[in-house]
């Protein structure tokens, strides 16, 4: 279906105008492991990490983003890699309801809700690609499919997508707001504030028909 967009700065020629799985994907991404910033300037970013699954995520969105709109900026750190773009493309996102989220308020674009098929399940495979894991107990001979979040409400969105899909999932509070130890930039530990972490969790029948689909 047809991509309702309203108008935004510097419109691109190649800018999607039609829902796809890819566009899906890198929505899905975006929301896991990406940004948009609002401050002095506007813009929206996407996270790797340098093992092989970030590596292969950073060739996904950034052969996409590049034929859809432009070259990004690329910034390597000590444990991550940075794919940046600036406002056109962060109020193109915008318009999809793509937002300048606190990591504690995300939620699922409205627009995924209406959004065909195929692009909701390229979403859903972002977002997990991004910040899901697959967990295995040998001792107990289970496998599971996790989500974790501080964003409660964005699980119970991926919820609400994954149960139209027939997916079941379950949700539990895997960790209370706190303070802990964590290394600072210069590798020093530092106590820090932590907000509460969320799991989404898909076992048993629901865990198949999820690898189904």
């Amino acid at each position: 279906g047809f991509i309702s967009t309203h108008s935004y700065a510097g419109k691109m020629i190649n800018a999607p105008t039609l829902w796809s799985k890819e566009l899906g994907v890198v929505i899905g991404w975006l929301i896991g492991d990406g940004c948009m910033t609002r401050k002095s300037t506007t813009s929206v970013g996407f996270t790797f990490g340098k093992d092989e699954e970030g590596i292969e995520g950073l060739k996904y969105i950034s052969s996409h983003m590049k034929e859809w709109f432009s070259k990004g900026c690329m910034s390597v750190r000590s444990r991550a890699i940075q794919l940046t773009f600036g406002r056109s493309v962060a109020e193109f996102f915008s318009t999809l309801g793509v937002m300048d989220y606190k990591s504690a308020t995300k939620r699922v674009p409205e627009s995924i809700f209406s959004a065909p098929k195929e692009a909701i399940i390229g979403f859903l495979q972002g977002l997990f690609s991004a910040d899901g894991s697959v967990q295995t107990s040998f001792e107990k001979k289970a496998c599971s499919v996790r989500l974790s979040s501080s964003s409660e409400l964005l699980l119970r969105d991926v919820q609400l997508l994954l149960i139209n899909l027939g997916i079941i999932s379950s949700i539990r509070l895997r960790r209370k707001s706190g303070e802990t130890y964590l290394p600072d930039s210069k590798g020093v530990q530092k106590k820090y504030k932590t907000s509460a972490q969320y799991e989404l969790i898909i076992d048993a029948d629901g865990r198949n028909m999820f690898s189904e689909k």
